[in-house]
């Protein structure tokens, strides 16, 4: 008889693996590389705001807001300094020929950010045990898993391109 937990750690060893080949993939993409430092500014919010209130509810209706505001915020910033000059013909086109620039940007921060909160929920709800404090090295590898399973989505955006 085989063992299932021996077959759910191979499972959730795999889904690690495979996001930290996301980020390789990310940073190798020349034209995306400014989607790395949008989606880590974006998870770091998105893990601040999944701390957000005692039940599973509320933190993730914490993480869904903190996510598409850091989303938007983070693509305008971006956007501001000029740094998403080399994204934008790539960066929803429909959007961008009906609405302009700025418009496809900032719904890309949106759903970027959407997609990572979706992603930290589930991998919390998986996690579980939402009410008592972790100690420090268990949160850290808490939010690791959440860093690492965070690029999956934001690999999914890029590889569509921009959807």
């Amino acid at each position: 008889m085989p063992n299932y937990l021996v077959l759910s750690h191979a499972i959730a060893a795999q889904a690690l693996i495979m996001s930290g080949t996301a980020w390789v993939a990310l940073d190798a993409l020349n034209q995306w590389e400014i989607i790395i430092p949008i989606a880590a500014i974006i998870i770091a919010a998105v893990v601040w705001g999944d701390q957000i209130g005692s039940s599973y509810r509320s933190q993730s209706l914490g993480a869904l807001g903190t996510g598409v505001l850091a989303g938007v915020i983070a693509a305008s910033a971006f956007w501001g300094v000029g740094m998403m000059t080399s994204v934008t013909p790539i960066v929803l086109p429909g959007v961008t020929h009906v609405f302009g620039r700025l418009s496809a940007v900032l719904l890309l921060g949106g759903i970027a950010g959407l997609s990572v909160a979706l992603s930290v929920i589930v991998l919390d709800g998986l996690l579980g045990d939402h009410i008592m404090r972790r100690p420090p090295l268990g949160a850290l590898a808490r939010g690791a898993a959440k860093f690492l399973v965070a690029a999956t989505p934001i690999y999914a955006i890029v590889r569509i391109g921009g959807i």
